[in-house]
């Protein structure tokens, strides 16, 4: 009988050491999602930080190619500022492209 009881007592520590387990590994893998988030997050801000960055550089250049263009006359600004916008437009989508990358 002494035996019974002690094997019960074995039996009731083994699933409590591995009720334990299963919850110490179920908060690791909480903590790893809610790392893997947090670091998710912190990459789409230094994406988007990114995206404004190069649309800025890319608006000074425009901006430069504008006032190149003004210098030329109004015939030719009309043809530059439109190469401008599209290679604007060619650099955003880009930039978009890349933080969707």
């Amino acid at each position: 009988m002494e035996r019974l009881d002690e094997i019960l007592r074995t039996e009731e520590a083994a699933r409590s050491a591995i009720t334990e387990a299963r919850e110490r590994a179920a908060e690791i893998g909480n903590t790893a999602i809610a790392e893997a988030e947090r670091i998710a997050a912190e990459s789409a801000r230094d994406a988007a930080q990114e995206a404004d960055r190069v649309a800025d550089a890319i608006l000074r250049e425009a901006d430069a190619e504008a006032k190149k263009v003004l210098a030329h006359g109004e015939s030719a600004r009309a043809s530059e500022v439109s190469i401008a916008e599209s290679r604007f437009e060619r650099a955003v989508l880009a930039a978009v492209r890349s933080v969707m990358e």
